[in-house]
Protein backbone atom coordinates (compact mmCIF):
# COMPACT_ATOMS: atom_id res chain seq x y z
CA UNK A 1 0.00 0.00 0.00
CA UNK A 2 2.64 2.23 0.58
CA UNK A 3 4.48 1.95 -2.70
CA UNK A 4 1.05 2.15 -4.40
CA UNK A 5 0.40 6.03 -2.03
CA UNK A 6 4.44 6.76 -3.00
CA UNK A 7 3.55 6.08 -6.97
CA UNK A 8 0.29 7.77 -7.43
CA UNK A 9 1.84 10.76 -5.45
CA UNK A 10 4.87 11.05 -7.07
CA UNK A 11 3.27 10.61 -10.56
CA UNK A 12 1.09 13.39 -10.01
CA UNK A 13 3.77 15.61 -8.75
CA UNK A 14 5.59 14.27 -12.12
CA UNK A 15 2.52 15.16 -14.36
CA UNK A 16 2.84 19.24 -13.48
CA UNK A 17 6.24 19.01 -15.50
CA UNK A 18 7.36 20.24 -18.41
CA UNK A 19 9.06 17.02 -19.19
CA UNK A 20 6.35 15.06 -18.74
CA UNK A 21 4.52 17.31 -21.62
CA UNK A 22 7.45 16.53 -23.67
CA UNK A 23 6.72 13.05 -23.22
CA UNK A 24 3.31 12.84 -23.88
CA UNK A 25 3.68 14.52 -27.15
CA UNK A 26 6.99 12.65 -28.25
CA UNK A 27 7.15 10.77 -31.04
CA UNK A 28 10.07 8.37 -31.08
CA UNK A 29 9.44 7.36 -35.00
CA UNK A 30 9.87 11.41 -35.60
CA UNK A 31 12.79 12.40 -33.84
CA UNK A 32 14.84 11.19 -31.09
CA UNK A 33 15.25 12.93 -27.81
CA UNK A 34 18.20 15.38 -27.98
CA UNK A 35 21.12 15.09 -25.44
CA UNK A 36 19.98 17.73 -23.12
CA UNK A 37 16.10 16.80 -23.31
CA UNK A 38 17.07 13.56 -22.10
CA UNK A 39 19.04 14.56 -19.30
CA UNK A 40 16.37 17.13 -18.00
CA UNK A 41 14.35 14.15 -18.22
CA UNK A 42 16.08 11.89 -16.42
CA UNK A 43 16.96 14.61 -13.68
CA UNK A 44 13.32 15.18 -13.17
CA UNK A 45 12.62 11.81 -12.75
CA UNK A 46 15.31 10.77 -10.32
CA UNK A 47 14.50 14.12 -8.12
CA UNK A 48 10.41 13.39 -8.49
CA UNK A 49 10.38 9.97 -7.48
CA UNK A 50 13.25 9.77 -4.91
CA UNK A 51 11.18 8.21 -2.56
CA UNK A 52 10.35 4.93 -4.38
CA UNK A 53 13.59 5.23 -5.54
CA UNK A 54 14.42 4.60 -1.64
CA UNK A 55 12.48 1.95 -1.28
CA UNK A 56 13.48 -0.06 -3.88
CA UNK A 57 17.30 0.49 -3.42
CA UNK A 58 16.38 -0.76 0.02
CA UNK A 59 14.34 -3.75 -1.89
CA UNK A 60 17.75 -4.70 -3.97
CA UNK A 61 21.15 -2.89 -3.72
CA UNK A 62 21.64 -3.44 -7.34
CA UNK A 63 18.32 -0.97 -8.11
CA UNK A 64 20.03 2.05 -10.01
CA UNK A 65 18.67 5.16 -11.36
CA UNK A 66 18.20 3.66 -15.45
CA UNK A 67 15.19 1.17 -13.11
CA UNK A 68 13.63 4.03 -11.43
CA UNK A 69 13.53 5.90 -14.64
CA UNK A 70 11.99 2.72 -16.28
CA UNK A 71 9.38 2.00 -13.27
CA UNK A 72 8.62 5.80 -13.19
CA UNK A 73 8.17 6.06 -16.83
CA UNK A 74 6.12 2.73 -16.54
CA UNK A 75 4.28 3.27 -13.72
CA UNK A 76 2.98 7.08 -15.90
CA UNK A 77 2.25 4.28 -18.72
CA UNK A 78 4.16 5.82 -21.79
CA UNK A 79 5.12 3.69 -24.51
CA UNK A 80 8.13 1.17 -24.31
CA UNK A 81 10.06 3.03 -27.48
CA UNK A 82 9.40 6.57 -25.28
CA UNK A 83 11.18 4.97 -22.17
CA UNK A 84 13.91 3.39 -24.28
CA UNK A 85 14.63 6.56 -26.19
CA UNK A 86 15.09 8.65 -22.31
CA UNK A 87 17.97 5.51 -22.03
CA UNK A 88 19.18 6.07 -25.55
CA UNK A 89 18.57 2.41 -26.22
CA UNK A 90 16.56 0.07 -27.69
CA UNK A 91 12.93 -1.21 -27.39
CA UNK A 92 14.16 -4.80 -27.04
CA UNK A 93 16.78 -3.37 -23.80
CA UNK A 94 13.82 -2.18 -21.85
CA UNK A 95 12.04 -5.37 -22.16
CA UNK A 96 14.53 -6.96 -21.21
CA UNK A 97 15.26 -4.24 -18.28
CA UNK A 98 11.67 -4.74 -17.20
CA UNK A 99 12.31 -8.66 -16.66
CA UNK A 100 15.61 -7.75 -14.75
CA UNK A 101 13.59 -5.51 -12.52
CA UNK A 102 10.80 -8.17 -11.59
CA UNK A 103 13.43 -10.65 -10.31
CA UNK A 104 14.68 -7.58 -8.35
CA UNK A 105 11.79 -6.48 -6.69
CA UNK A 106 9.34 -9.77 -6.86
CA UNK A 107 5.81 -10.03 -9.11
CA UNK A 108 3.72 -8.13 -6.55
CA UNK A 109 5.41 -4.61 -6.67
CA UNK A 110 6.08 -5.05 -10.36
CA UNK A 111 2.48 -5.61 -10.67
CA UNK A 112 2.08 -2.77 -8.86
CA UNK A 113 4.00 -0.71 -10.76
CA UNK A 114 3.36 -1.87 -14.49
CA UNK A 115 0.37 -3.90 -14.28
CA UNK A 116 -0.45 -7.69 -14.65
CA UNK A 117 2.52 -9.23 -15.55
CA UNK A 118 2.57 -11.10 -18.78
CA UNK A 119 3.30 -14.51 -18.63
CA UNK A 120 6.07 -15.33 -21.16
CA UNK A 121 7.77 -18.90 -22.28
CA UNK A 122 11.21 -19.73 -19.84
CA UNK A 123 14.33 -18.54 -22.04
CA UNK A 124 17.21 -20.40 -22.89
CA UNK A 125 20.57 -19.68 -21.82
CA UNK A 126 21.62 -18.50 -25.34
CA UNK A 127 18.32 -16.19 -25.42
CA UNK A 128 19.83 -14.39 -21.91
CA UNK A 129 22.70 -13.82 -23.35
CA UNK A 130 21.30 -11.58 -26.17
CA UNK A 131 19.17 -10.27 -23.55
CA UNK A 132 22.15 -9.20 -21.82
CA UNK A 133 23.65 -7.98 -25.31
CA UNK A 134 20.36 -5.73 -25.77
CA UNK A 135 20.55 -4.17 -22.41
CA UNK A 136 24.19 -2.88 -22.81
CA UNK A 137 23.30 -1.60 -25.94
CA UNK A 138 23.93 1.67 -25.92
CA UNK A 139 24.26 5.06 -28.96
CA UNK A 140 27.70 5.28 -29.89
CA UNK A 141 29.31 8.16 -28.21
CA UNK A 142 32.25 9.74 -29.84
CA UNK A 143 35.58 8.78 -28.91
CA UNK A 144 39.34 10.04 -30.06
CA UNK A 145 37.98 12.58 -31.79
CA UNK A 146 35.81 10.63 -34.08
CA UNK A 147 31.76 10.02 -34.39
CA UNK A 148 30.34 6.48 -34.99
CA UNK A 149 27.14 5.84 -36.93
CA UNK A 150 24.26 7.66 -39.01
CA UNK A 151 23.79 11.67 -37.58
CA UNK A 152 20.26 12.25 -36.15
CA UNK A 153 18.61 15.16 -38.22
CA UNK A 154 17.22 18.11 -37.00
CA UNK A 155 14.55 19.17 -39.11
CA UNK A 156 13.77 22.99 -39.76
CA UNK A 157 10.88 23.43 -37.40
CA UNK A 158 12.53 21.90 -34.43
CA UNK A 159 15.43 24.08 -35.01
CA UNK A 160 13.72 27.09 -34.66
CA UNK A 161 11.03 25.84 -31.67
CA UNK A 162 14.44 25.02 -29.95
CA UNK A 163 15.62 28.21 -30.16
CA UNK A 164 12.04 30.08 -29.31
CA UNK A 165 12.23 27.68 -25.97
CA UNK A 166 15.87 28.71 -25.43
CA UNK A 167 16.33 31.78 -25.78
CA UNK A 168 17.58 33.26 -22.80
CA UNK A 169 19.68 30.02 -22.42
CA UNK A 170 23.09 31.42 -23.39
CA UNK A 171 25.04 28.21 -21.78
CA UNK A 172 25.37 24.87 -23.24
CA UNK A 173 25.99 23.84 -27.05
CA UNK A 174 23.95 24.06 -30.27
CA UNK A 175 24.70 22.13 -33.72
CA UNK A 176 24.76 23.67 -37.16
CA UNK A 177 21.89 23.30 -38.36
CA UNK A 178 19.55 24.83 -35.15
CA UNK A 179 21.49 28.08 -35.92
CA UNK A 180 21.34 28.09 -39.40
CA UNK A 181 17.68 26.90 -39.69
CA UNK A 182 16.69 29.57 -37.43
CA UNK A 183 19.30 32.05 -39.35
CA UNK A 184 16.80 31.35 -42.52
CA UNK A 185 13.55 31.38 -40.28
CA UNK A 186 14.98 35.05 -39.59
CA UNK A 187 15.80 36.52 -42.51
CA UNK A 188 12.09 35.13 -44.21
CA UNK A 189 10.43 36.81 -41.84
CA UNK A 190 12.58 40.16 -42.76
CA UNK A 191 12.04 39.17 -46.30
CA UNK A 192 8.30 38.71 -45.23
CA UNK A 193 7.92 42.11 -44.30
CA UNK A 194 9.64 43.87 -47.51
CA UNK A 195 6.88 41.82 -49.73
CA UNK A 196 4.35 42.93 -47.70
CA UNK A 197 5.25 46.17 -47.14
CA UNK A 198 5.44 46.39 -51.49
CA UNK A 199 2.28 44.78 -52.40
CA UNK A 200 0.37 46.80 -49.74
CA UNK A 201 1.94 50.17 -51.42
CA UNK A 202 2.36 49.44 -55.12
CA UNK A 203 -0.66 46.93 -55.23
CA UNK A 204 -3.57 47.87 -52.93
CA UNK A 205 -3.09 51.74 -52.39
CA UNK A 206 -1.01 52.90 -55.74
CA UNK A 207 -3.59 55.84 -56.32
CA UNK A 208 -3.39 56.71 -52.74
CA UNK A 209 -2.11 60.14 -51.71
CA UNK A 210 1.85 59.75 -50.53
CA UNK A 211 0.91 60.72 -47.42
CA UNK A 212 -1.52 57.75 -46.59
CA UNK A 213 1.36 55.65 -48.54
CA UNK A 214 4.12 57.00 -46.00
CA UNK A 215 1.76 56.32 -42.87
CA UNK A 216 1.19 52.62 -44.22
CA UNK A 217 5.22 52.08 -44.69
CA UNK A 218 6.47 53.58 -41.59
CA UNK A 219 3.68 51.02 -39.64
CA UNK A 220 5.10 48.22 -41.41
CA UNK A 221 8.81 49.54 -40.43
CA UNK A 222 7.96 49.96 -37.00
CA UNK A 223 6.37 46.25 -36.93
CA UNK A 224 9.46 44.59 -39.12
CA UNK A 225 11.78 46.83 -36.11
CA UNK A 226 9.92 45.20 -33.53
CA UNK A 227 9.73 41.54 -35.08
CA UNK A 228 13.56 41.78 -35.88
CA UNK A 229 14.49 43.12 -32.08
CA UNK A 230 12.19 40.05 -30.95
CA UNK A 231 14.04 37.70 -32.93
CA UNK A 232 17.38 38.59 -31.97
CA UNK A 233 17.25 37.70 -28.73
CA UNK A 234 17.11 33.82 -30.21
CA UNK A 235 19.48 34.84 -32.44
CA UNK A 236 22.23 35.84 -30.10
CA UNK A 237 21.28 33.20 -27.69
CA UNK A 238 21.94 30.36 -30.47
CA UNK A 239 25.13 32.30 -31.72
CA UNK A 240 26.73 31.84 -28.72
CA UNK A 241 26.12 27.78 -28.08
CA UNK A 242 27.22 27.38 -31.36
CA UNK A 243 30.32 29.72 -30.67
CA UNK A 244 30.63 27.20 -27.45
CA UNK A 245 30.23 24.35 -29.69
CA UNK A 246 33.35 25.17 -31.77
CA UNK A 247 34.58 25.71 -28.49
CA UNK A 248 34.83 29.55 -28.71
CA UNK A 249 33.72 31.94 -26.02
CA UNK A 250 30.34 33.29 -26.35
CA UNK A 251 31.39 36.57 -26.36
CA UNK A 252 32.79 36.41 -29.64
CA UNK A 253 28.96 37.37 -30.67
CA UNK A 254 29.19 40.63 -30.05
CA UNK A 255 31.64 40.69 -33.07
CA UNK A 256 30.49 38.33 -35.54
CA UNK A 257 26.91 39.73 -35.08
CA UNK A 258 25.78 42.03 -32.72
CA UNK A 259 28.44 44.87 -33.82
CA UNK A 260 27.56 44.70 -37.61
CA UNK A 261 23.64 44.60 -36.79
CA UNK A 262 24.43 48.34 -34.12
CA UNK A 263 26.37 49.25 -37.28
CA UNK A 264 23.12 48.50 -39.04
CA UNK A 265 21.17 50.57 -36.93
CA UNK A 266 23.15 53.50 -36.44
CA UNK A 267 23.91 53.90 -40.54
CA UNK A 268 19.82 53.61 -40.79
CA UNK A 269 19.21 56.54 -38.54
CA UNK A 270 22.31 58.41 -40.50
CA UNK A 271 20.70 58.08 -43.30
CA UNK A 272 17.71 58.87 -42.34
CA UNK A 273 18.81 62.54 -42.11
CA UNK A 274 18.83 62.71 -45.90
CA UNK A 275 15.08 62.27 -46.21
CA UNK A 276 13.84 65.34 -47.04
CA UNK A 277 17.40 66.05 -48.95
CA UNK A 278 16.60 66.50 -52.63
CA UNK A 279 19.25 65.39 -55.18
CA UNK A 280 19.66 69.28 -56.20
CA UNK A 281 21.04 70.30 -52.72
CA UNK A 282 23.00 67.54 -51.97
CA UNK A 283 24.70 67.69 -55.38
CA UNK A 284 25.61 71.54 -54.71
CA UNK A 285 28.62 70.11 -52.87
CA UNK A 286 30.17 67.79 -54.64
CA UNK A 287 32.08 66.74 -51.79
CA UNK A 288 28.85 65.90 -49.59
CA UNK A 289 27.65 63.90 -52.57
CA UNK A 290 30.91 61.85 -52.89
CA UNK A 291 30.99 61.54 -49.25
CA UNK A 292 27.79 60.29 -48.90
CA UNK A 293 28.00 57.98 -52.09
CA UNK A 294 31.12 56.65 -50.20
CA UNK A 295 29.52 56.00 -47.06
CA UNK A 296 26.85 53.66 -48.64
CA UNK A 297 30.57 51.79 -50.48
CA UNK A 298 31.91 51.09 -46.99
CA UNK A 299 28.73 50.53 -45.03
CA UNK A 300 27.54 47.99 -47.19
CA UNK A 301 31.85 46.81 -47.90
CA UNK A 302 31.78 46.26 -44.01
CA UNK A 303 28.36 44.11 -44.24
CA UNK A 304 29.60 42.57 -46.76
CA UNK A 305 32.70 41.28 -45.02
CA UNK A 306 31.24 40.80 -41.54
CA UNK A 307 28.23 38.10 -43.16
CA UNK A 308 31.00 36.29 -44.86
CA UNK A 309 33.09 36.01 -41.65
CA UNK A 310 30.36 34.84 -39.31
CA UNK A 311 29.88 31.92 -42.99
CA UNK A 312 33.46 30.44 -42.03
CA UNK A 313 33.20 30.57 -38.85
CA UNK A 314 29.32 29.23 -38.49
CA UNK A 315 29.99 26.81 -40.78
CA UNK A 316 32.88 25.03 -38.92
CA UNK A 317 32.53 21.25 -37.43
CA UNK A 318 31.57 21.70 -33.69
CA UNK A 319 34.13 19.89 -31.33
CA UNK A 320 33.68 16.12 -31.22
CA UNK A 321 32.57 14.75 -27.84
CA UNK A 322 32.08 16.93 -24.45
CA UNK A 323 33.80 20.01 -24.63
CA UNK A 324 33.90 22.58 -21.35
CA UNK A 325 30.67 24.06 -22.47
CA UNK A 326 29.10 21.06 -22.45
CA UNK A 327 27.98 17.72 -24.22
CA UNK A 328 28.09 17.35 -27.75
CA UNK A 329 24.53 17.90 -29.28
CA UNK A 330 24.70 15.82 -32.04
CA UNK A 331 23.03 12.13 -31.65
CA UNK A 332 24.51 9.82 -33.64
CA UNK A 333 22.38 6.20 -34.12
CA UNK A 334 24.43 3.24 -34.80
Amino acid sequence: MELTFLLEECSDAFRRTDEYERLKEHRPKERSLLVDERTAINVCVQQTFLSVYKIMKAEDESFDEEDLVVCALGAMRLKTAVIADCLSVSAEAIRMRKRRIRRKIGDERYEVIFGPIERAPAKTVAQDEKVAAAEAEVLPVAKAGKREGVKEKMKFGYAVSSCFRKMFTFSGRARRAEYWFYFLFMNMVWLGFKAVKGLVINCFMPMASVEVQSCASLTNDIICWCATVALMIPMLAVTVRRLHDLGDTGWLSVAIYLLPWLVGVGYTIYTDNFTDLTLDVIGESIDGLMGLVGSYMAFYLFEFAALIARVIMMARKGTVGENEYGADPIRYIG
